[in-house]
C-alpha cells in the first residue's frame, strides 16, 4: 500500500488533485478539508490510502496523518465505503467526527450526505472503542456554529477551496454570499460553483 507521496501538486479541482513524483502524476481524491490546504505549484507530503477493488484502483489523499487514520477507521465500518468516508470528512472536521463518536452524537454524523441515522449510529457503535484506543478522550459537545455565516468554519474552508481553484477572493465571497450555515461544506461549494459557472 502507498502510505504517502512527496511531490508537486500540478492540478486541483473540486474532487481532488494530481501530485507529480519522479515524472509520474498520481491522481488523488481528497476531502474538501484537505483540498483547502493545497496549492498548484507547491510541494507537499500527502498521506494516502490505496483502495483496490475488482473493477477499480483508487488513491485517496490527506493533508494530515490524523485525517488518514480516521478515514481508515470509517472505511472499516460495514456499509461505509471510501466515498462515504470521504464525504464525512468533507462535511465535518476530524475533531467533529471524533467528538460525535465519543459523545454518542449520531445527529452530527448524519449531516454528511449518504449518512442516515442508522448508519451514524452504526459508526458510533463500531468505532467508539477503537477511537478511545487511539488516545482520544470524551470531550464536551461542540459549540453551535455562530449565527453569522461569515464566521463559520465551513464558510472559511469553502473560501479557501474556491481560492485554490483559481477564483479571486471577491468572486468566492460573492458566490458564497447566500451561505446557509445548515448546509454541508460539499453542498455549499457545489452551489457556489454553479453560481460561478
Amino acid at each position: 500500500m502507498i502510505s504517502y507521496i512527496k511531490g508537486e501538486v500540478t492540478y486541483l479541482d473540486e474532487e481532488g488533485l494530481v501530485i507529480e513524483n519522479n515524472g509520474v502524476g498520481y491522481q488523488l481524491a481528497a476531502s474538501v478539508q484537505s483540498m483547502s490546504h493545497f496549492r498548484v505549484g507547491e510541494r507537499y507530503k500527502i498521506y494516502t490510502v490505496q483502495v483496490v477493488r475488482e473493477d477499480d484502483i483508487s488513491l485517496y489523499g490527506f493533508y494530515e496523518e490524523e485525517e488518514r487514520v480516521i478515514f481508515l477507521l470509517l472505511n472499516r465500518v460495514s456499509a461505509i465505503g471510501p466515498k462515504v468516508a470521504l464525504s464525512i470528512l468533507s462535511t465535518l472536521t476530524v475533531d467533529a467526527v471524533v467528538g460525535a463518536i465519543l459523545n454518542n452524537d449520531p445527529k452530527t454524523l448524519s449531516r454528511s450526505p449518504g449518512v442516515g441515522a442508522k448508519t451514524a449510529s452504526r459508526i458510533i457503535l463500531e468505532l467508539v472503542d477503537r477511537v478511545k484506543k487511539l488516545g482520544y478522550q470524551v470531550r464536551p459537545e461542540e459549540i453551535q456554529p455562530p449565527a453569522d455565516p461569515m464566521k463559520s468554519q465551513n464558510y472559511q474552508v469553502a473560501i479557501e477551496a474556491l481560492l485554490n481553484l483559481g477564483y479571486a477572493r471577491n468572486e468566492a465571497e460573492h458566490a458564497l454570499k447566500d451561505w446557509n450555515p445548515e448546509e454541508t461544506l460539499e453542498e455549499g461549494i457545489r452551489h457556489a460553483l454553479r453560481r460561478l459557472s
